[in-house]
């Protein structure tokens, strides 16, 4: 049985809830409030709000004014009477009279003519200093645009601060203990859009305990001692050709399995070896790490079918309107629709023991992998039609996640609604939709 333990918002609200996870004892869900910059933490018997982390400070309450200032005209109205905006997840290609851009109402298009109404009406702001960093903040304990949690031993948190380039760390009580990171950059311990974060059991020593997190940005997975603050290394890092062999700075270069495009999702899978969702790559793929031995890992195999480039090394675009290559036509830029194939996954969870994987992608579908050798299982047994409720339609971003027991949560990344199952997941079989052998020909026409 599948139970919404939080409602979702209207058709016409987005709620940019992100990544969640349980606590240890199944009693609670952490879930990502993306736009409110915090982890909310959810009863997972009646949904109540038990405590927000990491959110803004309530603010005091502002004097009455002495003065009377002029409004500044608002921005150019939309066609709801809202400033002209049209929600992207990446660049798509130039848009006459928008700009692609992160803003107050999320990533997307905005009209420009709004923008500079916005502006203008915007106080003047001090010059930054020559080396300031456009992402930084003054509260270091605020978080801004987070992705995804994970529970520690100890009960507390750490949760990838995506538009900060970094990872937070916080006590079992909700304190602020310290942050990771925080410049942008490809540098071995620097991020870019940091996405998911999964503890690594049993990996943990001296430097405390160590998370794989999807450095998305750098395409790759770095493997971070969250006591030390160390990055101990990398994994599927994907190499970038130099800009001007390319039409965009979002180009690769295709070096085939075992490298990484987007990675948005990670998770443990017992045995040394950590599941990545490789976004661009429509796959998962799994690597085996050795932080024990000085750090390192190796590619072991891609469950789902990777999308392969014309030709093995060359380069390529992010997205499918950036075709730079025409000749391309054998990339597959929206993965595969078909039991066993993905389109744009970008959430998974293990299940107990680490031997099967659920996989969410933008279809809304969630099918199990076995780990061992990359089979396709079936999809989740998840009440459909209470499912159905709770996802707001192919496109979103869906964000899964599993107790100890093996029971599951399904985040609606668009309506923010929250529901969990009060059984251990399992697969349905797979609908075989071949004729059957003894079935007669088609007539000719």
């Amino acid at each position: 049985m599948l139970s919404v333990i939080q409602a979702p918002a209207p058709d016409s609200e987005y709620a940019f809830a992100r990544g969640a996870c349980f606590s240890a004892d199944g009693e609670r869900v952490y879930v990502v409030d993306e736009e409110g910059g915090c982890v909310r933490v959810l009863s997972r018997a009646d949904g109540s709000l038990q405590r927000t982390i990491g959110g803004a400070p309530a603010l005091a309450p502002a004097p009455a004014p002495t003065t009377v200032v002029a409004a500044a005209p608002p921005p150019p109205p939309g066609k709801d009477g809202a400033p002209t905006f049209v929600a992207a997840a990446s660049f798509d290609g130039p848009r006459a009279g928008f700009e692609f851009k992160t803003g107050d109402l999320g990533v997307g298009y905005y009209s420009v003519s709004a923008a500079a109404a916005a502006a203008a009406a915007a106080p003047a702001a001090a010059p930054a200093a020559p080396d300031a960093d456009p992402d930084a903040d003054a509260d270091e304990t605020r978080l801004k645009r987070p992705h995804s949690v994970a529970e520690l031993a100890d009960g507390g948190i750490v949760v990838s601060d995506s538009d900060k380039h970094r990872l937070v760390v916080f006590g079992a009580g909700g304190e602020f203990v310290r942050a990771v990171g925080g410049t942008r950059g490809a540098e071995l311990g620097q991020f870019e859009y940091p996405k998911g974060v999964a503890l690594l059991p049993g990996a943990g020593g001296a430097s405390g305990p160590v998370v794989a997190v999807a450095d998305f940005g750098n395409h790759r997975v770095q493997l971070v001692a969250l006591g030390s603050g160390e990055a101990l290394c990398e994994l599927g890092a994907t190499r970038k050709p130099p800009l001007p062999e390319t039409c965009h700075p979002g180009s690769l270069i295709d070096d085939g399995e075992g490298h990484l495009a987007f990675p948005m999702g990670v998770a443990a899978c017992g045995d040394a070896l950590v599941a990545v969702a490789d976004y661009r790559n429509h796959c998962v793929q799994l690597f085996r790490y050795d932080v024990g031995g000085g750090g390192g890992g190796g590619f072991v195999r891609c469950l789902a079918s990777r999308a392969p480039s014309e030709a093995a090394g060359s380069a390529r675009p992010r997205d499918s309107t950036q075709r730079y290559k025409p000749s391309d036509a054998s990339f597959n830029f929206c993965g595969g629709f078909g039991d066993g194939e993905l389109s744009w996954p970008a959430s998974l969870a293990a299940l107990p023991g680490g031997e099967r994987l659920v996989v969410a992608d933008k279809t809304g579908r969630l099918q199990l992998f076995r780990v061992a050798d990359g089979a396709f299982e079936g999809h989740a047994a998840v009440d459909a039609p209470a499912l159905a409720g709770v996802l707001r339609g192919a496109g979103g971003t869906v964000c899964v996640a599993l107790d100890g027991a093996g029971c599951l949560a399904v985040v609606d990344g668009d309506s923010g609604a929250v529901a969990v199952t009060d059984a251990p997941v399992e697969a349905s079989p797979p609908v075989d939709a071949s004729p059957p052998v003894d079935a007669a020909p088609p007539a000719a026409h």
